[in-house]
């Protein structure tokens, strides 16, 4: 009788399948275990229950391995456990043996990366050895993906490239202390570098890929110091900024400030940085003044906050009076930023693909894992930190379309909860920006 999982784990290794699959292999293994169930095969029905389960469960540096999906059940008493699919925790020796079998049998790169993320998130593959194949393995993947990335950019490989090298880069720099982890990290490091040099920063994945590899470089700037690695990177991200400014300013002014963090961190002169996001905020506030929006007022008060802070007088008198005069100016109006007519194609056709391809567990997997709006506790965190310009002493005025005043918020408190409302607007519109 032939063995229905060998042929099709070999299919998998010879046509090197991917994560752009997923769904699609974990469906097709749950079956075969299904078959070979009926079939009285046990041992390969087991087999195909852990390729399924392996390659299913979600797997993070910092929380370890996880449920796919799942839900809190609340018991009689009152008490609550979290169940879900897959579940892996009573996982054993004997798993953990054809897990490592698979290893060395198969040469797909996705399937090899897969099966070590989860051994060692289980603690069983963390001899130093194990590490550094890991490590090379999810290099080679994020080269694999760069590579069918430049073949067909409309398969967004990107994204999976950059995981896998930050997945590659995180778990080397955690274990370079080990010697043969320490050889394979070099490699790792002249990657981040070759392709963040090689990005075209017209494209739309530039936000994801320059900000992925700005925190890396910021987790370790140690290992960047070499060949001049450091001062190459400022200089990029610097010709990126203006770039991608043409296209979406906030990304731009984002990148500005986690650049501009980095080079203090790294003892370089941040001024230039902090005039550059001072000037992404004005220019973000004009954007926002040209389409009737406004959150023009917050990006005022922000660059503002910023000239001060640089002791820019010329530029601090003349944000002083904008800011005074759109504060003024924009009546009590629904915030919102226009999407441009492709992208809403782009982005309806992804929903489409995702009603039309993915099961009721993967539709509610994407929308767990994408929330729209931010918690109360992060907007009032970060209208603590926005709160320093003297201008908010003022009284605030909240104006109708006629200009008739509808709301005044006069003391402290007042003054507090309409902040904390704005930001909660801003950041909300942060997070449905088309990039």
């Amino acid at each position: 009788m032939p063995n229905i999982l060998a042929s099709y784990l070999r299919e998998l290794d010879e046509r090197q399948a991917d994560v752009t699959e997923h769904h699609e292999i974990t469906s097709h293994l749950g079956g075969l275990a299904q078959e070979l169930e009926a079939e009285q095969q046990l041992d390969l029905a087991r087999n195909a229950r852990i390729e399924q389960e392996v390659l299913a469960a979600s797997k993070r540096l910092d929380s370890g391995i996880g449920y796919q999906i799942s839900q809190t059940h609340t018991a009689p008493d009152g008490s609550t456990q979290e169940v879900g699919w897959p579940d892996t925790s009573a996982y054993g020796p004997a798993e953990y043996e054809y897990l490592k079998s698979r290893i060395q049998a198969t040469s797909n790169l996705y399937l090899r990366s897969e099966y070590g993320l989860f051994l060692y998130l289980r603690k069983k593959a963390g001899h130093p050895d194990q590490v550094a194949a890991l490590v090379q393995t999810l290099l080679q993947l994020s080269t694999h993906y760069f590579l069918r990335d430049d073949a067909d950019p409309t398969l967004h490989y990107t994204l999976h490239a950059v995981q896998a090298l930050s997945l590659a880069f995180r778990i080397a720099t955690s274990r370079q202390r080990d010697p043969a982890v320490a050889i394979v990290l070099p490699a790792v490091v002249d990657a981040i570098m070759a392709h963040h040099e090689a990005w075209d920063a017209t494209r739309r994945a530039t936000p994801m890929l320059l900000g992925t590899f700005t925190t890396l470089v910021a987790e370790q700037p140690a290992l960047f110091q070499r060949d001049g690695y450091l001062d190459a990177f400022l200089k990029k991200n610097r010709q990126d900024i203006d770039i991608l400014g043409q296209q979406y300013r906030y990304g731009a002014m984002e990148l500005a400030q986690a650049t501009a963090q980095l080079a203090k961190q790294t003892k370089r002169d941040v001024r230039p940085w902090q005039q550059l996001v001072a000037q992404q905020y004005e220019l973000l506030s004009q954007e926002a003044d040209n389409q009737g929006n406004s959150t023009a007022v917050t990006f005022t008060q922000q660059a503002l906050r910023l000239y001060q802070e640089l002791n820019d007088s010329d530029a601090e008198a003349r944000l002083q009076r904008q800011y005074q005069d759109w504060r003024t100016k924009f009546g009590l109006a629904q915030v919102s930023t226009p999407l441009p007519a492709e992208e809403q194609q782009v982005r309806l056709a992804a929903i489409m693909e995702h009603v039309e391809q993915g099961t009721p567990a993967d539709l509610l997997t994407v929308m767990t894992l994408t929330p729209m709006f931010p918690s109360l506790a992060a907007v009032r965190a970060y209208e603590q930190t926005t709160y320093k310009s003297f201008l908010d002493s003022l009284p605030i005025t909240i104006q109708d379309k006629l200009g008739n005043p509808v709301q005044q918020f006069h003391t402290e408190a007042e003054k507090q909860e309409f902040r904390v409302l704005q930001a909660y607007g801003l950041l909300g519109n942060w997070l449905l920006s088309p990039w």
